[in-house]
């Protein structure tokens, strides 16, 4: 998950330590604004599928964008996994490798390290020769640590790009076909972005001679990638892990009212939530839906959880569901949790997590965030989220999927000794892509914990 810390100090920021999956390493992403944190639950996870022993750090990875592809890689295998970000905007390959020893070896040591590049190095004018020695160059550096490699191929770029050419869109095509060739020879995994498809979205533009990507799933910059690009490639990721590790995302979700921690009817039994304008139906003791954006039309329901469907896992509980009809793209509903200030303390840090599903409409959202505002009687606005996205980031999404979303989010220290918090209240927040067709979001077992 992305722990977005704004409007505050990076120390106040407690690192609560849990194994690692995975590392990430790229071209892109600010390791200052943002601190990456995925949750691993206790207990043995192998190294690799020959290691049976128990690991400190199992996965490195770089990521790109605050719903980039290893967030939904955490949340589609179960939010089992933590993930340190070492990406630097700009970067080409000989800068990550310069960088390595310093800033990622330590932990990629024993680790899986997921590598995107070549971009950057392809922006410089660099021939294809070029390029492949400065990745064999990082490539020996992460082997010399007994790290095992993951390589994502390049996300395709848009022919009208900044900085580009058709000469340099001919590199880039050549330098994907060789990271697919070679991935034997050089011993590391390849998954490749530009070939990947889900519903009825694809990367690469089919029309295209030169491996280009479609406008559906690339930044109004003409560069990096619309969520619904990273969750493909997240879903890819979360498919070779859940491979090796046998993940899901069910697994360590609330079984009874007492594990969902100090989150009062996590669970989401009753019907005696609150409703906005616009909203009809039914909402779950503690939980108030809302409209935040638009006029949309909000109907509420709530579903029992049955073990006897494949997709539920348990029967724990029910889910919240919500069925939007958007009149206009940005439309947006929300969906509050309890505020769980009047039993925290000034300095708390705080697991929370949630399943949460698309069940219809996919090509009808654009983005599905949760987001916690920390404040206390004298200080405010420390934003932690999950799957933020600013606006030019959201894109339909090619299909329905069920994920875990969490983070680890802090509660602000004190002023002074008379200073409390007085805001710690959860939003799980929908936006749609167009008007017209509805789409359904739902939510379930919810839980929050006290963790120091």
């Amino acid at each position: 998950d992305l722990i977005g810390v704004q409007g505050a100090n990076q120390q106040e920021f407690k690192v609560f330590l849990r194994p690692v999956l995975a590392v990430t390493i790229n071209g892109s992403g600010s390791a200052t604004e943002y601190a990456y944190k995925y949750a691993l639950n206790p207990g043995a996870v192998p190294r690799n599928a020959n290691d049976g022993a128990s690991a400190a750090n199992i996965l490195y990875t770089y990521r790109a964008s605050g719903a980039g592809p290893m967030s939904w890689v955490m949340a589609l295998t179960g939010r089992r996994f933590e993930c340190h970000n070492r990406g630097q905007q700009g970067d080409t390959f000989a800068r990550m490798t310069a960088r390595f020893a310093y800033d990622a070896a330590a932990l990629a040591a024993g680790a899986w390290v997921v590598a995107t590049g070549g971009i950057n190095n392809v922006a410089t004018g660099q021939t294809l020769p070029e390029v492949i020695a400065e990745f064999l160059a990082l490539r020996t550096a992460i082997a010399k640590v007994g790290a095992k490699l993951v390589m994502l191929t390049p996300f395709p770029q848009l022919a009208n790009r900044s900085n580009w050419s058709a000469s340099k869109e001919l590199v880039l095509l050549q330098w994907r076909n060789w990271l697919r060739r070679n991935a034997s020879k050089y011993n590391y995994v390849c998954i490749d972005w530009g070939g990947l498809a889900c519903g009825n979205m694809h990367i690469i533009d089919p029309t295209s001679t030169t491996g280009a990507a479609q406008v559906a799933v690339v930044n109004a910059d003409k560069i990096h990638p619309l969520v619904n690009a990273s969750y493909m490639a997240g879903k890819a990721l979360a498919s070779f892990f859940n491979r090796l590790y046998g993940t899901s995302v069910y697994d360590g979700i609330p079984r009874n009212l007492a594990d969902c921690g100090i989150m009062p009817n996590g669970l989401l039994y009753g019907t005696g939530g609150t409703m906005g304008a616009g909203v009809t139906g039914q909402v779950a003791n503690g939980l108030a839906v809302s409209v935040v954006t638009g006029s949309p039309t909000v109907a509420c329901t709530i579903t029992a959880r049955a073990f006897s469907n494949p997709d539920e896992g348990d029967n724990a509980g029910n889910w919240q569901s919500i069925t939007v009809t958007p009149t206009q793209s940005g439309d947006q509903v929300k969906i509050n949790l309890p505020n769980l200030a009047s039993v925290l303390s000034c300095g708390n840090l705080v697991y929370l997590e949630m399943l949460v599903k698309l069940e219809s409409g996919a090509n009808q959202l654009s983005s599905l965030e949760l987001m916690v505002n920390s404040q206390t009687s004298k200080r405010g606005n420390l934003l932690v989220s999950d799957m933020l996205l600013g606006s030019t980031q959201r894109g339909a999404m090619p299909e329905s999927f069920v994920a875990r979303y969490g983070f680890y989010a802090p509660v602000r220290t004190a002023v002074d000794a008379s200073d409390k918090p007085s805001n710690f209240q959860a939003q799980l927040i929908a936006t749609a892509a167009a008007g017209g067709a509805p789409f359904k979001v739902s939510m379930a077992c919810i839980r929050a914990e006290v963790v120091n």
